[in-house]
């Protein structure tokens, strides 16, 4: 049995071992591939094999040492740009400081009001780039109607002190400020309204003080007008207001229009209201007082390309109603009437304002009106009848406007009003039925 057991032994120990590995070529990367095989010779196989440690010739291969970063050279906590803007007859005066870690600090003089802004590497970009190399103009002598510019860059040694008058810079730093900061006011403001940059034009402000002067500008005068008399008896009408009652905003989404600030100042202290749309959103206490700022800047210092906005309907619309054929009826509070069918005017006149009071009333009282005007919206600025409901009416009211859709027949509580109102539109474009020939008859 020994002997057996040893025979096998051996005859193990001497099976042939392989020498070679398959060659490269053979592989099945190779089968799938259409480019050329490459002849290499072939790899010997490496067996285990005992080695005495004192033949080791490992090698040991370390990866690439990183190259060392190289210590900043700039402190971002450093002041990367100084910058006033100053209008002195405005008594405006305001600053901005940034910093290289992009930190900008804006401060109002007038105000006192100082904010911080964080992560602003763009506009500290923006900023950047617009004043390296600018050029200022001399300040003319004495006035103190013209926007002027001191800024200092001081990594590059770089700054500048004269007359402003590149209308990019000049409406991009009146924005910004204007975002962050407010609107600026002249001293002694008691009313005052200021429009941002909008599709039509650039920003632009009117600002009435205490002592009934007016002051208009625009972001991008390189020289504002001097004041004019107030044509506003602002006392009177700031007495009229009941500010307690205000809102701090009245705004709907229309899409390119501006976003507006109204400023008021009464004994019982001030007010600033956001306003978007203000024909589609204001309450009847304000619109009176909108339209006067209003309209002393229609028209003033348009610059080329611009345009003043066309209100969808006066701002001091009352009542507007809307039916199935396409007749549209706008009522004014003092009671001026307009109806129109297809954007065509059909009729005007005028009708009491005691009738006006009543049809408003009646409409609130209803229960059938809902705040806000977002039907009205897309009533106004649809592009196809499709998307027009069939009847509509808004209402303005002392807390904003109202409104109400249907499709068929008005609700019960709206009847008596409805038919007012057909009579009012059938009357006035001659749609009422001819009265019987009773001669005929006989």
């Amino acid at each position: 049995m020994f002997l057996v057991f040893l025979l096998l032994l051996v005859g193990c120990g001497a099976r042939p071992q392989p020498t070679t590995a398959p060659s490269i070529a053979t592989s099945s990367l190779a089968e799938t591939t259409p480019l050329p095989r490459p002849t290499l010779p072939e790899i010997p196989t490496l067996l285990p094999t005992f080695t005495p440690l004192t033949q080791a010739t490992a090698t040991v291969t370390r990866p690439p040492q990183p190259t060392p970063i190289p210590s900043a050279t700039v402190n971002l906590t450093a002041v990367a740009i100084i910058l006033e803007y100053n209008i002195p007859a405005l008594g405006l005066t305001r600053t901005l400081t940034a910093t290289f870690a992009s930190q900008l600090t804006l401060h109002d003089a007038a105000t006192g009001k100082t904010v911080n802004q964080n992560q602003q590497a763009r506009v500290l970009l923006e900023l950047q780039t617009a004043l390296d190399g600018l050029v200022l103009e001399p300040l003319p002598e004495g006035c103190d109607l013209c926007p002027r510019l001191r800024y200092t860059l001081p990594l590059s040694e770089q700054g500048g002190d004269g007359w402003l008058t590149d209308p990019v810079l000049l409406a991009s730093l009146e924005n910004y400020f204007a975002v962050h900061l407010g609107p600026h006011w002249p001293p002694d403001t008691v009313l005052a309204l200021r429009r941002s940059a909008s599709v039509y034009r650039s920003a632009h402000t009117v600002a009435i003080t205490s002592e009934g002067q007016m002051w208009r500008w625009t972001a991008i005068d390189n020289q504002i007008a001097t004041p004019i008399p107030s044509p506003l008896d602002s006392e009177t009408v700031l007495a009229a207001l009941e500010i307690e009652l205000l809102a701090n905003r009245y705004e709907q989404e229309c899409i390119g229009m501006a976003r507006e600030t109204l400023y008021l100042v009464t004994a019982d202290g001030a007010k600033t209201i956001a306003v978007r749309c203000p024909e589609l959103t204001l309450p009847a206490s304000l619109a009176p007082l909108y339209t006067a700022l209003a309209n002393p800047l229609t028209g003033f210092n348009l610059g080329e390309g611009e345009e003043d906005r066309a209100p969808l309907f006066p701002y001091t619309t009352a009542l507007y109603y809307q039916r199935a054929d396409g007749y549209r009826l706008v009522l004014d509070a003092s009671g001026e009437l307009i109806i129109a069918v297809e954007g065509e005017i059909e009729a005007t006149g005028t009708i009491t304002a005691s009738l006006v009071i009543s049809l408003t009333t009646m409409a609130f009282e209803s229960g059938e009106m809902a705040p806000g005007t977002p039907a009205l919206v897309g009533t106004l600025t649809a592009t196809s009848q499709d998307e027009v409901p069939a009847y509509f009416l808004m209402v303005r009211g002392p807390e904003g406007t109202m409104e109400a859709v249907w499709d068929e027949a008005a609700a019960a509580s709206l009847s008596e009003l409805v038919a007012l109102l057909d009579q009012l539109i059938d009357e006035r474009v001659g749609l009422l039925p001819e009265p019987p020939d009773e001669e005929a008859e006989e």
